[in-house]
């Protein structure tokens, strides 16, 4: 995993995550998935804002908007499975669809959302 984001930038990139992030909220056209995958790149596996607790809170952000849209998200049933796909260097743009680390990132969590998805739909049809 890379390490932390450097401390100079952090409270200038926390602030452009939460503008970001109440603006994709606002935005019915940005896909939840996708939202939730971002929430997971910039808290857990780039940016690092907590100095505790930053796989559980991207992990209820991401939570929450599943909830709040009805999707399904993957979910992970060990830590090492998320870092996978991490990045390899520092995020150099707050631009999501310029940051071809975080497009390697949504699109491996998009792949794993649907192969949960189908598990989770096999094993409810297996049940009945």
């Amino acid at each position: 995993m890379l390490g932390l984001y450097p401390v100079q930038h952090l409270e200038r990139e926390s602030n452009q995550f939460y503008n970001e992030l109440f603006r994709r909220l606002d935005d019915p056209d940005i896909d939840p998935v996708e939202t939730a995958a971002w929430i997971e790149y910039r808290v857990n596996l780039t940016d690092h804002f907590f100095a505790d607790g930053c796989g559980k809170i991207s992990s209820a952000l991401a939570a929450y908007v599943g909830m709040r849209t009805g999707v399904e998200l993957p979910t992970f049933s060990e830590r090492s499975e998320i870092f996978q796909h991490a990045p390899k260097e520092l995020r150099t743009t707050p631009d999501p669809l310029a940051d071809k680390q975080f497009l390697r990132v949504c699109r491996n969590y998009v792949l794993m959302g649907r192969k949960e998805v189908s598990r989770v739909r096999n094993s409810r049809m297996e049940a009945m």
